[in-house]
């Protein structure tokens, strides 16, 4: 077993308790070794310290990750009530896996959303290619912020549907949200069909992304197809 392992392992935690928690929590960030992340979860119900929020939740994603389902279930005990963490970690662990609509009944019975929820269905149903039932949830999305408008214009441009993603960029810009980087990036992929990538070139300036290595490499393969007028 590796040193801090080891020294969490003979550590009682009776002193400094804010302390050892996050040395926990940090460990189970950092280290990928099944067996210990494992060691110390029982190490952690012995002391009593398993029903902490933040360990819980790095023991969730921890199995979740090494897909041990039952022992994410005994995780999710230990939450004494509605966690809206615990379940944003299942519904981005059933997107990531193509089970959307296992992460979509989880959606659908949550007491509690928030933005990473919405987000999280949202992208999801993109991937699998279900952008009527994205944009669904998209329009009663009550957390419209960058992230969750970038969301949707990447999976457009992802579904080829550049049009709506015009569309949705202007509806973006009268709304009053500020696109990001990334935005701009999925805008200007979606710019080589219909070559449009001029008038978001001034755009991108304006706000001042232009230097964003990102963007440029967007800016470059739309130079590359030739009818946006950059030659």
């Amino acid at each position: 077993m590796s040193t801090a392992i080891k020294t969490l392992l003979t550590t009682i935690p009776t002193t400094k308790l804010g302390t050892y928690v996050q040395k926990c929590i940090s460990f189970l960030k950092t280290h990928n070794s099944i067996t210990e992340g494992t060691v110390l979860h029982g190490y952690l119900v012995k002391t009593g310290l398993s029903s902490e929020r933040c360990i819980a939740v790095r023991l969730l994603i921890m199995y979740l990750d090494i897909r041990k389902p039952k022992e994410a279930t005994q995780v999710l005990k230990e939450f004494k009530e509605f966690d809206p963490i615990a379940h944003n970690c299942l519904i981005n662990d059933h997107v990531k896996r193509g089970n959307v609509d296992e992460a979509r009944r989880l959606f659908d019975v949550m007491p509690k959303r928030n933005d990473v929820t919405w987000t999280a269905l949202i992208s999801g149903l993109m991937k699998c290619g279900r952008v009527r039932e994205a944009m669904w949830y998209f329009e009663r999305n009550p957390f419209r912020n960058v992230i969750s408008w970038t969301a949707a214009i990447s999976g457009l441009v992802q579904n080829g549907r550049s049009f709506e993603m015009f569309k949705l960029f202007r509806n973006m810009f009268e709304s009053g949200v500020r696109p990001n980087y990334v935005t701009f990036s999925s805008v200007l992929s979606g710019c080589v069909e219909f070559g449009f990538g001029m008038s978001v070139l001034g755009m991108v300036v304006k706000i001042g992304f232009e230097k964003n290595v990102s963007v440029l490499n967007s800016l470059v393969s739309l130079c590359e197809d030739g009818r946006n007028g950059c030659g």
